[in-house]
């Protein structure tokens, strides 16, 4: 009985220690799972953190894009009404200040750069020792046989029979006839081998001796070449240097010759003064002054920026909803307002400008000429139409107050000549054009008489191939009464001719260059054509050269009024006119070296 109690309160102990583990297995698994959805909320709260977060930066940065945006359109509003403000105050903001021109500037900007260090040949590299072979071993010789060695006493015995004696001396004779054919053939390989070294060593010594020759004619060759290279920059660095000083000179005398009214000297004052005018960053540079000393009048060429290059745009605005900007064009009408009022004021400032620079009051009338280079639409050819011209003395511009004055008005009332609307390019005649009377001209005279085909236009006299250039361009020029002038040789200025084409589309006043060049024309020479071009207010510039030009040359001109006419092509012209004539560089050259 006490034991079945014993087993019966071991049961119910053992059931209740498996109900207590159960119940703390329970709770243990409601604390996971506890724990799980704390995980699980403090995920999905860190992610929901996360998304707010990237959320709110998103709208920050489009925030700061839009404002961005909004000021970038601000900006370029306000550089958009600057630039028309700038337009449309071209002459008031020549007003206030002085126009005397400053010289010590002209001098620092010679318009000529110095010539570049010529691309000098590598001297190459002096040829490397050839290996010599070596000189092949000597073989020693085997030991000649002896009749006292001791193997021929071995095999002779104690007993020195005769026939022992025979048997011994002839193995003896054949051991040494044998010995002596393989000495012969040992010295017969060596001396072949010997032989073949020898052979072998003075071919590569004459190699050598030949690579060295001819590094040394070829090194002497480099070298004569690079110091013609040098002796070429020196000259040309002297007479860069001997161009630079005359003009400093120039520049130096300058004031002192305008003072005296010299004419010259008046025209390059005033036009240095108009040139240091600051304009917008649109307008061309070219401007050019005349002057005479027996009317007192001066002749202002001003090149003009077309309608398409003046400011387009009035506004931009940016379009949040689309996000891009949207420029607003300046109306067709105000657009065209505007270029006329430009003219208008380039006109009248141009004037007071020049009528400001002379303080020595030499000119007492100014004829203005404003001249623009764009594309006929009808045509698609470049055009340089005079669209306005006025002509005011000294006394009408000293009674205008032009910080009051309508430019319209005013350009009106000084009777000015122009179309009704300025912004068509419609030409009109200037009321005074350069004179052709330059003194500088010099008569011309018959040289392409004399020409056949034994003439080398290489070596032909420099005076009478500029003359020559001078009969052919009058030729071919000659239609629609061109004229085509030479200049006197020692004022040159860079000119060599100047022709004349009255034709008002086409025409206007072409540079000439003649370069009688016996070696390839360099970009010096096009770049200092380029810059007459511009000194002398020409529409063309042409250089004429009996050699040919380089890659830098032609890669110059492009996309400016300059044409380049190579020796062939001379040719080719000059048999178009009727004359034949050959060209020689060679010859040429060996000429001049006489």
């Amino acid at each position: 009985m006490s034991l079945m109690n014993d087993l019966i309160r071991a049961a119910k102990a053992a059931q209740r220690e498996a109900e207590r583990q159960e119940r703390l297995r329970i709770r243990a698994e409601k604390e996971r799972q506890r724990e799980i959805e704390r995980q699980r909320k403090a995920l999905e709260k860190e992610v929901r953190d996360a998304e707010r977060a990237h959320k709110q930066q998103i709208a920050a940065e489009k925030a700061a894009h839009i404002q961005r945006c909004k000021e970038q359109a601000k900006q370029r509003t306000d550089e958009c009404q600057s630039e028309i403000a700038a337009l449309e105050g071209i002459l008031r903001a020549s007003l206030s200040g002085t126009h005397v021109p400053d010289l010590s500037a002209v001098k620092l900007a010679f318009p000529r750069p110095m010539p570049s260090t010529p691309r000098y040949e590598a001297i190459p590299p002096e040829p490397a020792p050839l290996d010599l072979p070596d000189r092949p071993a000597e073989v020693q010789l085997p030991p000649e046989p002896s009749i006292d060695d001791p193997s021929y006493k071995k095999a002779l015995g104690l007993l020195k029979t005769a026939k022992r004696r025979e048997a011994v001396q002839g193995q003896f004779d054949s051991d040494h006839q044998e010995w002596t054919a393989k000495v012969s053939r040992i010295k017969a390989q060596q001396a072949e081998a010997l032989s073949r070294w020898e052979s072998e060593t003075e071919a590569i010594v004459q190699e050598q001796a030949r690579q060295r020759t001819e590094w040394e004619k070829t090194s002497a060759e480099v070298s004569r070449r690079n110091a013609e290279l040098g002796e070429e920059q020196k000259r040309a660095v002297e007479e860069w240097k001997a161009q630079k000083r005359a003009f400093e000179r120039s520049i130096d005398q300058l004031g002192g010759t305008y003072a005296q009214g010299e004419p010259d000297a008046v025209a390059m004052y005033v036009e240095i003064a108009l040139s240091q005018s600051t304009y917008p960053d649109y307008f061309p540079n070219g401007v050019t002054a005349h002057y005479s000393s027996e009317s007192k009048e001066l002749l202002i060429d001003r090149s003009l920026p077309s309608p398409a290059l003046l400011p387009s745009l009035r506004e931009i605005t940016y379009v949040q909803t689309r996000d891009e900007f949207v420029e607003k064009p300046i109306p067709k009408t105000q657009a065209a307002q505007m270029f006329d009022g430009m003219v208008y004021q380039s006109a009248l400032r141009s004037v007071f400008e020049a009528l400001s620079a002379d303080t020595r009051k030499h000119v007492q009338g100014v004829v203005f000429n404003g001249w623009v280079e764009a594309s006929d639409p009808a045509t698609g050819k470049a055009i340089r139409p005079c669209i306005a011209s006025f002509h005011a003395t000294r006394e009408e511009f000293d009674q205008l107050d032009l910080s009051q004055v309508d430019p319209k008005a005013c350009f009106k009332k000084l009777k000015g000549v122009a179309a009704a609307k300025l912004h068509q390019l419609a030409p009109v005649q200037p009321l005074i054009q350069f004179s052709k009377d330059d003194d500088r001209f010099v008569e011309g005279r018959d040289v392409s008489t004399g020409l056949d085909q034994s003439t080398n236009l290489a070596a032909m006299d420099w005076e009478d191939f500029e003359h020559l250039i001078r009969e052919l361009f009058e030729a071919e020029f000659g239609s629609g009464g061109s004229e085509v002038r030479i200049t006197r040789a020692s004022r040159d200025r860079g000119v060599d001719a100047i022709a004349f084409d009255p034709d008002p589309i086409r025409g206007g006043k072409f540079v000439i260059q003649a370069k009688r060049y016996t070696r390839t024309v360099g970009v010096d020479a096009v770049r200092d054509l380029y810059g007459t071009v511009i000194n002398e207010g020409a529409n063309k510039g042409i250089l004429v050269t009996t050699a040919e030009y380089g890659p830098d040359a032609y890669d110059f001109v492009k996309d400016k009024p300059l044409t380049l006419v190579s020796g062939g092509e001379l040719l080719f012209l000059l048999e178009k006119h009727g004359h034949r004539a050959r060209i020689d560089l060679a010859e040429a050259r060996l000429l001049n070296a006489d």
